[in-house]
């Protein structure tokens, strides 16, 4: 066995420091002036970041309702357009369907005008039934999107 010298571990020179037994508060980190601080300058930040956005979003607005009225006119013409179409069509299917009845005008009943007090260029609006008289009702339907349920 190899000896070796024991050497006894000792206290610093001059001691030990003095033990702290008093309470310690924890550091404050958030301080009144820091909160209020931080407060107002995300509050500036977040209304100059709501400024620039309303004004994109009112150049975006502009745009869209210029977009519109431009377009508004082509819209109604298309829509008189096909409304037109749509009464050609029911008076050539009229016609189709009442060819083998006698005395049958387009337009009459009977050799009757059903409209005989209106000039006959004028043109008279049907109601929706009359409009899509020749449509099956299930499309009609689908068109207005209501649901089936079965």
């Amino acid at each position: 066995m190899e000896s070796t010298t024991f050497r006894q571990d000792m206290p610093p020179v001059g001691g030990y420091r003095p033990l702290n037994f008093e309470r310690t508060y924890a550091k404050k980190f958030l301080t009144f002036g820091k909160c209020f601080s931080f407060l107002i300058t995300t509050s500036a930040l977040w209304h100059y970041y709501c400024r620039i956005q309303r004004r994109k979003l009112f150049v975006k607005e502009v745009e869209y309702r210029s977009g519109f009225i431009a377009l508004q006119p082509v819209l109604f013409a298309e829509r008189d357009r096909t409304w037109l179409k749509q009464l050609i069509k029911n008076r050539e299917e009229e016609a189709d369907l009442m060819k083998n009845v006698p005395n049958w005008k387009v337009g009459h009943y009977y050799s009757e005008p059903v409209f005989y007090t209106r000039p006959e260029e004028e043109i008279i609006e049907p109601n929706l039934s009359e409009y899509y008289i020749h449509t099956r009702y299930r499309f009609l339907l689908e068109y207005f999107h209501f649901e089936f349920t079965r």
